[in-house]
């Protein structure tokens, strides 16, 4: 199969809105979310494998506004519990290593005409949880590649679902580079941030070879930042160079 990397950006350089459409025409996309483990209120659970906070995770809250955030949060707590047992997410809300995993969730057909921060051919949401690094490099690289590997997973069992109930499927994937912002390595975060993003392409070639590549979304929006600054301003290429210099490196 032939795949598609689409650099993505504003006509002001900056990072379009999570879950917008994308300009790709006619492509139904579900966008990913980078989430969090941990937990700013043992009572709340605020942040265990669910949408709020800051960064990207406040990002897609802020488009899916309190209504459909607290719906998409009470799908993914059904989802955790499906995957691993009843009680699950509760219990591992307090686990010292909790699972580093991927979830898709549906985002209601109306859901466009609930927010107008999200477009009508996204059509859900793939919440993934990466390390927490703390600043250091890749400890584990097969931990992190399975991150995507479960995302891509989930997508391939959706698009099957689609095919047998006559729907359409999903042609493209808005990636998320998790773990690679706060938790990067201060001496050398230009090839911590290229080494995420072969990890990522690793694991869509893996899933592309694998027995129901046919059912992977042919194209991959990397939404992106095109604006380089001078520091100590915070540099918005994160996406750009990472990939661009893991496609260099597959000589791609």
């Amino acid at each position: 199969m032939k795949f598609n990397i689409v650099f993505e950006s504003t006509d002001t350089n900056d990072y379009v809105g999570v879950l917008v459409d994308t300009v790709v025409p006619n492509l139904l996309i579900a966008a990913q979310n980078a989430g969090s483990i941990n937990a700013s209120d043992e009572d709340k659970y605020d942040l265990y494998y669910l949408v709020g906070g800051g960064g990207v995770n406040g990002f897609f809250h802020t488009a899916l506004g309190d209504s459909l955030t607290k719906t998409v949060n009470a799908d993914l707590v059904a989802a955790y519990d499906a995957r691993f047992g009843k009680g699950s997410w509760r219990k591992d809300h307090s686990n010292p290593a909790p699972p580093l995993t991927s979830f898709y969730i549906p985002l209601p057909a109306n859901a466009s005409k609930l927010s107008g921060k999200i477009g009508k051919r996204v059509v859900g949401m793939v919440y993934s949880v990466g390390p927490d690094l703390s600043g250091r490099p890749f400890t584990d690289r097969s931990q992190y590649q399975k991150v995507y590997a479960d995302a891509l997973s989930c997508l391939i069992e959706g698009n099957k679902r689609a095919e047998a109930a006559g729907d359409k499927k999903i042609d493209g994937l808005r990636l998320t580079m998790v773990s690679t912002g706060i938790y990067a390595p201060n001496d050398n975060p230009e090839q911590f941030r290229a080494e995420a993003a072969g990890l990522i392409l690793d694991a869509i070639e893996a899933a592309a070879n694998g027995p129901d590549g046919a059912y992977l979304p042919s194209t991959f929006l990397v939404n992106c930042g095109t604006t380089r600054h001078a520091p100590p301003v915070s540099d918005s290429r994160y996406e750009l160079d990472g990939f661009t210099a893991a496609a260099e490196a597959r000589k791609i």
